[in-house]
């Protein structure tokens, strides 16, 4: 094994190891199987390069935001796209929020911030769990659609509000996957952050 490719692997173990003791102590967002992670990695249309990358800016993302608020850091969701991060979930106040959207620029592989974050609209343990079971029966809806590559779309549920992110294969592809979200029992609106593979901003950065 040549000396790039030891320190590739060492580095992404750093990363799932990383990842893995931040889901012990965050909520919806950041409880992810080290699978799915590798899933992510590994599948999505992403370059691998970029997935890891992306990897590496939320866990830094969760990490400051853990370190600013614990309580944070259990209502808030990081999901970072080729450098582009979307910020979900609720904070007790608008300044909280700020603060957050700053540790979210702190890192320079960060293109762009999208913040979806709510203020004192967080529905308890009770939403947490109804979100969870949204975002599951969505996910559902996505796997038995065979036109749809549901590896490459990331789902966020607050409050019935739906977020998507990822990169779809073509608009046809996106149509579909709003399609399915807007006709799942539960849904109340739906915000979507996809690019598709010929985006002009994906072109533009190179990808």
């Amino acid at each position: 094994m040549t000396q790039e490719k030891q320190l590739s692997s060492v580095r992404v173990l750093a990363v799932l190891v990383g990842l893995s003791v931040l889901s012990a102590c965050s909520a919806q967002g950041t409880v992810i199987g080290l699978g799915a992670v590798v899933g992510r990695i590994l599948l999505q249309e992403r370059d691998a390069g970029d997935a890891l990358s992306d990897t590496d800016i939320e866990i830094g993302i969760l990490t400051r935001i853990l370190e600013f608020s614990p309580e944070a850091a259990a209502t808030v969701s990081v999901t970072s796209i080729e450098g582009r991060v979307l910020l979900t979930g609720d904070v007790d106040g608008a300044e909280d929020g700020a603060r957050i959207v700053e540790i979210a620029w702190i890192s320079p592989q960060v293109g762009s911030v999208a913040n979806e974050l709510t203020v004192g609209l967080g529905g308890g343990i009770g939403q947490a769990s109804d979100d969870l079971q949204l975002a599951a029966a969505i996910r559902l809806r996505l796997v038995r659609d065979l036109g749809i590559a549901d590896i490459n779309f990331i789902i966020a549920v607050d409050g019935g509000v739906v977020h998507l992110a990822g990169l779809a294969r073509d608009r046809e592809e996106l149509r579909s996957v709003i399609w399915h979200v807007r006709r799942t029992a539960g849904v109340v609106h739906v915000v979507s952050h996809v690019l598709t593979l010929d985006d002009p901003r994906r072109v533009a950065r190179g990808v």
